[in-house]
């Protein structure tokens, strides 16, 4: 009981400390552990920091560098020279947030949100309408979280359009046609013959920041991908 309640007055100070106007230094938490601070927490990353054992958080700047904190630990996460920007950060911390509210919102009608959060960022869900961000010129893999049956499953970009295939029951992927995707271009995916139609949007090359990458894809309306690439870093 002791332990927890020091926990719970560490995670009170920690968020009281880092509140208040934005700072230059500001870092988002993307993980926590033993501490009662939520994914999408901004805090200011040149203070310092205090965890006791069994606890840790897992922050990211906006130069998307992860910093991972494992108790016990004092100090100052920011590293001297990665000074944020704090549009950024504020950007990550409402994509998680927005996720969050999302994904209860599913849960309350649906129960399993975990099933429908991507397993990788470079997958294309194909369970609902929507943008979706690919890498030009890589191999598309569409992606299901229901696995039960087969699914049959066909493409069509309005001009082409390919054979109905079996989708086998265990497999939440499959590979989609070699060089039929494309950036900037929509295709209708049906699948037990429900069609949805997903706006392909091609992620620019030479971006090496992942904490940018993940807001400019966020941007696009391809935030369940934004999230997922963010969560690697966890």
């Amino acid at each position: 009981m002791r332990s927890q309640s020091l926990k719970l007055l560490a995670a009170a100070a920690l968020v009281g400390t880092f509140a208040g106007t934005a700072v230059a230094s500001e870092m988002v938490v993307i993980d926590s552990k033993g501490m009662p601070i939520q994914s999408g927490t901004v805090i200011d990353g040149s203070k310092p920091v205090n965890l006791s054992a069994g606890t840790a958080l897992t922050l990211l700047g906006a130069d998307g560098s992860p910093v991972k904190l494992a108790g016990p630990y004092a100090g100052v996460p920011a590293k001297a020279g990665k000074a944020g920007d704090a549009s950024t950060v504020n950007a990550l911390a409402a994509l998680f947030q927005g996720q969050k509210k999302s994904t209860a919102s599913l849960g309350a009608v649906r129960g399993a949100v975990a099933s429908r959060e991507l397993p990788d960022p470079w997958v294309v869900s194909v369970e609902d309408a929507g943008p979706r961000c690919i890498k030009e010129g890589g191999q598309v893999v569409l992606w299901r979280s229901d696995t039960k049956n087969d699914a049959d499953i066909a493409l069509t970009d309005g001009v082409r359009a390919t054979k109905p295939a079996k989708w086998p029951a265990g497999q939440d992927r499959v590979a989609g046609p070699q060089g039929f995707f494309s950036g900037g271009k929509s295709y209708t995916v049906t699948v037990d013959g429900k069609p949805r139609e997903l706006q392909m949007i091609k992620v620019p090359e030479g971006q090496t920041n992942p904490a940018a990458l993940a807001v400019w894809m966020s941007q696009q309306g391809c935030k369940a991908q934004a999230v997922a690439l963010l969560n690697t870093l966890k």
